[in-house]
């Protein structure tokens, strides 16, 4: 006999940790006119909700190179200029010396990281949104050079001069763009594998937004998958500021880092579990977990016995761990599960709910197994498999539908 559960998780009643957020801002030429200004419109709103107990926040804005927002002592604001042609690109961020690669460009002093990050304070939040207002646009877009200097900055920053700090700051990427990568390294393929690669020990959440239809969403999708978040497409017109407000309030309020949930029974057999892990729970945000039971010592129970004998009884424990504000949180649970049993003769419109839920949440995930899949993978190696993730994809689907098909039949 097989079952299927559900578990609904909302992290309720925690105050929220602080957050580092790094703007990742696309100026080149194509950003001009009403884009610029609804960009501006958007980071001044975004600045004006940082807490100034908890938040920090940098600014970097990229065209053909990239610049950094410092602050100086004096509140008056100045931009650290990274300027290259290609190939010295790559010479910036090789830190050994070679025969063809001389070293490393020497970096202005404002380089250190202390005075490129910086608490959310009334004087610094003013002093951004003048940076903000100054902002024109001009050049190409350097995707890759913009993306590999926010990494590089969050990664000294929270490592050195916030590890310490109460709130433990979780740094995030909020990365905007209209278009497609047009200086440096402008192979989409070669930026997702340099990103991955050079994000793979922080895991920096990377959250894109595609701004307008010249934007190369299918590329963004991939980033931000590839770099444990999500991305939206932003509709040019008056209400893009509207769009751009409500993709930040999905990922305003984080409550808990690198969730996991582990689910134990010793009467079952956990299997097809979906995604049981989350590198952040926002406030206002839901965690749904599905998966099937199978019932290896009930195989004679019929299923009206077995439903009727556990009907008010705990079936499942999970334990739950994650880090908040105090540090690490591990928490068990023993949530009820509604015992359904599936039975194709006896299914109800509503017996069919939980079967639904988890072929829905199995598919859409197996879809962005898909899209996060390394195109340059040799085909040799990608047909060992024996199926693909949108095979089984599909598969599924079409099981699950033809199968409700039949259930609708017979009631």
């Amino acid at each position: 006999m097989e079952g299927y559960f559900v578990h609904y998780f909302a992290a309720e009643n925690l105050p929220p940790l602080g957050k580092y957020v790094i703007f990742v801002l696309d100026i080149s030429g194509s950003m001009g006119g009403r884009k610029l200004k609804q960009l501006k419109e958007y980071i001044k709103y975004i600045l004006d909700d940082l807490s100034f107990q908890n938040d920090f926040f940098s600014i970097i804005t990229f065209s053909s190179y990239v610049q950094v927002l410092e602050v100086v002592y004096t509140f008056k604001y100045t931009l650290c200029n990274i300027q290259f042609r290609f190939p010295f690109y790559f010479q910036f961020w090789d830190p050994t010396p070679s025969a063809s690669s001389p070293g490393p460009i020497q970096r202005k002093a404002c380089f250190s990281s202390w005075c490129l990050h910086f608490p959310a304070t009334e004087v610094n939040i003013l002093t951004a949104k003048a940076f903000i207002d100054s902002l024109s646009t001009a050049g190409g877009t350097n995707i890759h050079a913009a993306l590999t200097h926010a990494i590089d900055l969050a990664e000294r920053t929270t490592r050195v001069d916030l590890k310490e700090f109460p709130s433990k700051p979780q740094p995030l990427i909020l990365f905007l763009t209209d278009g497609t990568p047009t200086e440096g390294e402008t192979n989409a393929q070669g930026i997702l594998e340099k990103i991955k690669s050079a994000n793979s020990v922080l895991r920096i959440p990377i959250y894109s937004l595609g701004f307008g239809k010249g934007a190369d969403f299918h590329f963004l999708q991939k980033l931000s998958l590839q770099n444990f978040a999500f991305s939206r497409k932003i509709y040019e017109g008056p209400d893009a500021v509207f769009q751009l407000n409500g993709f930040y309030h999905e990922i305003a309020s984080p409550l808990l880092s690198d969730v996991a949930f582990d689910y134990t029974a010793s009467e079952f057999k956990m299997k097809e579990v979906t995604a049981t892990s989350f590198p952040n729970v926002f406030r206002g945000n839901e965690v749904v977990i599905a998966g099937r039971i199978d019932l290896m010592k009930y195989d004679d129970v019929s299923n009206e016995d077995f439903c009727s004998y556990y009907q008010d009884q705990i079936l499942l424990r999970v334990d739950i761990s994650g880090t908040g504000t105090r540090g690490r949180i591990d928490k068990v649970e023993s949530p009820p599960t509604q015992c359904m049993i599936p039975s194709p003769s006896s299914f109800k419109n509503e017996d069919q709910l939980l079967e639904r839920l988890w072929a829905y949440l199995t598919i859409k995930q197996l879809i962005i197994k898909d899209l996060t899949m390394d195109d340059t993978e040799p085909p040799q190696i990608r047909n060992q498999a024996k199926e693909s993730p949108k095979e089984q994809a599909i598969r599924l689907a079409m099981k699950v539908t033809l199968f409700n098909i039949l259930c609708k039949s017979q009631i």
